[in-house]
């Protein structure tokens, strides 16, 4: 049973365009065809064809993939994190419906992660007991809180503190523009996301190594958190620190040797499986899928999943 924990979707979008946020609120438009577009501040975010929107489409994808069971997180793009707290908190719970009704209509195929307001703790409990309600089984965090802090600021810990207490598995995704200042599109995607979330995880182990923390994926590899590692965090005998046991990766476009050296460093049990579909070609997939270790149970195995996910599939 191959199970991918680490896909996107967009569902219908709330119209948000008349609250103070005004065109920073992303929204749906249509291209030719079926082809639409995703447009945030006024700019295109992403062009999108049907596996973005429709659950008949990206069954029809899973089934060309080999993928039974697929989880579901918002595209990143749809992350509140410039909004207020109470804003974000009525549009992530809006976009956690929408999430929801595709998981529905998605033939026991389809799990969903939802969103939550982590840049007012106070409103998280409130949306992600609506969001578990409607059977949504985690959350995606992005690396950046709001316009001033990070996934690794200290006013974060409550809203990680509560998520751990409710056993609340999270998909840690950047979304965070211009890390690497302005660099071309391919720099963007392939160094500065897997880059911000190497940096922002980092800092947090740094600061509050002990602190509660949910059980974390951390999305394409982790960047190079984990190549990295002794560098950070064992170059000296009295400042090694372990990588802790709260901390997954997926290996949506990791290679074979990637994986084999991620496996080593986590175990075979914390590496899951990730597509990141839609964006990834079948044919791009099937090639990393193919390079993958045979013996890893993350290809063709649920229980990593499982472990992670907290829950029987």
């Amino acid at each position: 049973m191959r199970v991918d924990v680490h896909s996107h979707f967009v569902p219908p979008l709330p119209d948000f365009r008349l609250d103070t946020a005004g065109d920073r609120w992303p929204r749906v438009t249509f291209g030719e065809g079926r082809e639409r577009r995703l447009d945030v501040a006024g700019q295109v975010s992403r062009t999108m064809d049907a596996t973005y929107w429709s659950v008949e489409a990206r069954l029809e994808r899973l089934h060309r993939t080999s993928i039974d069971l697929q989880v579901m997180s918002p595209l990143p793009a749809l992350l509140p994190w410039w909004a207020t707290g109470g804003s974000a908190a009525e549009w992530c719970a809006a976009v956690n419906e929408g999430i929801a009704n595709a998981v529905a209509e998605g033939e026991g195929r389809l799990r969903g992660f939802g969103i939550v307001p982590v840049q007012d703790s106070s409103r998280v409990p409130a949306v992600w007991e609506q969001a578990r309600s409607l059977g949504l089984i985690g959350v995606e965090l992005g690396t950046a809180v709001d316009a001033a802090r990070l996934l690794s600021h200290d006013d974060v810990d409550d809203s990680l503190r509560y998520l751990a207490d409710e056993s609340v598995p999270v998909l840690v995704h950047p979304n965070r523009p211009g890390t690497l200042g302005k660099v071309s599109p391919r720099l963007e995607r392939g160094l500065a996301w897997p880059t911000d979330t190497a940096a922002v995880v980092a800092a947090r182990i740094e600061r509050a190594r002990s602190a509660p923390h949910p059980r974390a994926c951390l999305s394409h590899g982790g960047g190079p958190l984990l190549w990295e590692w002794t560098r950070l965090f064992g170059a000296r005998r009295d400042d090694d620190v372990a990588i802790p046991d709260w901390m997954y990766v997926d290996t949506a476009l990791c290679s074979g040797a990637q994986v084999e050296y991620l496996i080593r460093v986590l175990g075979p049990d914390r590496v899951l499986f990730g597509s990141d579909q839609p964006a990834i070609d079948d044919d791009v997939m099937a090639d990393h899928a193919n390079s993958m270790p045979t013996s890893w149970p993350g290809l063709a195995g649920k229980a990593p999943a499982e472990a992670f996910l907290g829950i029987s599939l």
